[in-house]
């Protein structure tokens, strides 16, 4: 249990660069530097792997539900937006679903923290 609030604890301390590296995402794509883009995203992957496991791994601890499947949904939209080269969605997709699931994991876990 002790493993699972720390993991928590450090993921908490995490997520703001994981948010700034989103917001440099659809920036990126915003200005219509793809390639930057791309090139965060790559650098953020692990970073987003590393999120959707611990959400699965902490649900007993976590004070509300989570659905870690929700995060990788999106994935799979930015993938299917970067195949066919359509870089306004992969910018949306960062900005407006990615960042709110990110935002509402960091309010569950601060929350699942103080208690």
């Amino acid at each position: 249990m002790s493993e699972k609030i720390e993991a928590l604890r450090t993921a908490l301390e995490y997520i703001p660069k994981l948010k700034k590296g989103i917001k440099d995402i659809y920036e990126s794509y915003e200005s219509g530097e793809y390639e930057k883009g791309a090139e965060i995203i790559t650098e953020a992957s692990d970073g987003f792997q590393w999120i959707i496991n611990l959400i699965a791994l902490t649900k007993d601890v976590l004070k509300e539900e989570l659905d870690e499947s929700e995060l990788t949904e999106k994935f799979s939209e930015v993938i299917e937006a970067m195949e066919n080269e359509d870089y306004i969605l992969v910018g949306d997709l960062f900005q407006y679903e990615v960042y709110p699931i990110i935002e509402n994991y960091e309010n569950v876990i601060s929350k699942s923290l103080l208690n």
